[in-house]
C-alpha cells in the first residue's frame, strides 16, 4: 500500500515539473498560483488516498471538498451554495462510510460475533474530555470495550496474559485510541470510519492468538501497535 501511494506521490510530481520546464521555456502559460491553488491540499491526497488507503470514503469527501473549492474559487459555483452544501455533504458521507464498512466487514463480523458469544469482557474504559493510560502487568485479559468523545486512551498489553481470541470494542468519538499489543498475539480489524482511521502496525502474522478490534471511528482515529 505505501509502494502504491509512493508511485502515485511521484507520478504528481513528475506531471508537475513537466508542466514548470514547459512553462518555463514558454511552450505553454502554466501558473501553480491560479485562483483556488491552494484546493491542491485538499484534491491531491484526496485522490491519490482513493488509490492507495484504505479509507476510501473519507479520502473521496476530501476530494469532493477540494473539488467544490476550486469551483468556487473560479466563480463556476457561489461560495453561499457551498455552505449550504457543507453540512449535508458531511451527513452523507458518515452514512456511506458506515454503510460501506459494514458490507464490507461481513466476513470478520462474524468471528467478531462468534468471540464475543463466549467471552467475558472486562468491563469498559471511558475518557470523555479527559485522559487515561491503562497497563495491564500479568493479568489475564479477556476483551473490553474503550470510549471516547473529546479524550484519548491508550491501553498497553504487552505484559498482559492473553491465551485466547478475544474483542477490543473501540469507540472513538473527536478522540483517539493507543492499543500496545503483546507479542504473542495478531489483530484483525473491523472498522467503521467517517473522518477517522485505523492505523494497524501489529505485524505479528504467525501467532495463533487473535485480537479482534472492533472499530468505530468519527472524527477520531485508533492506532495498534
Amino acid at each position: 500500500m505505501k509502494t502504491c501511494k509512493g508511485i502515485i506521490w511521484g507520478v504528481a510530481f513528475v506531471i508537475a515539473g513537466i508542466l514548470l520546464c514547459l512553462d518555463a521555456f514558454e511552450v505553454i502559460n502554466f501558473d501553480i498560483f491560479f485562483d483556488g491553488w491552494w484546493t491542491l491540499f485538499l484534491i491531491i491526497p484526496g485522490f491519490v488516498g482513493i488509490f492507495a488507503d484504505e479509507h476510501k470514503v473519507g479520502n473521496g469527501v476530501l476530494l469532493l471538498v477540494g473539488i467544490l473549492l476550486l469551483l468556487a474559487c473560479q466563480d463556476v459555483i457561489s461560495f453561499n451554495i457551498l455552505g449550504k452544501l457543507a453540512f449535508p455533504i458531511v451527513i452523507l458521507a458518515i452514512g456511506v462510510s458506515l454503510l460501506c464498512s459494514n458490507m464490507i466487514n461481513k466476513g470478520i463480523r462474524k468471528s467478531i460475533d462468534e468471540v464475543n458469544a463466549g467471552s467475558k469482557a472486562q468491563g469498559e474504559y471511558n475518557a470523555i474530555f479527559s485522559g487515561q493510560d491503562i497497563k495491564l502487568d500479568k493479568e489475564e485479559f479477556k476483551g473490553t470495550n474503550i470510549n471516547t468523545i473529546f479524550g484519548g486512551i491508550k491501553l498497553d498489553l504487552r505484559d498482559a496474559k492473553i491465551k485466547e481470541d478475544v474483542v477490543i470494542n473501540c469507540k472513538a468519538i473527536f478522540g483517539g485510541i493507543d492499543l500496545i499489543m503483546p507479542s504473542n498475539v495478531r489483530v484483525k480489524v473491523k472498522s467503521s470510519c467517517a473522518f477517522g482511521g485505523v492505523e494497524n502496525n501489529n505485524t505479528n502474522d504467525d501467532a495463533k492468538v487473535i485480537v479482534y478490534v472492533d472499530a468505530t471511528c468519527v472524527f477520531g482515529g485508533i492506532d495498534i501497535k
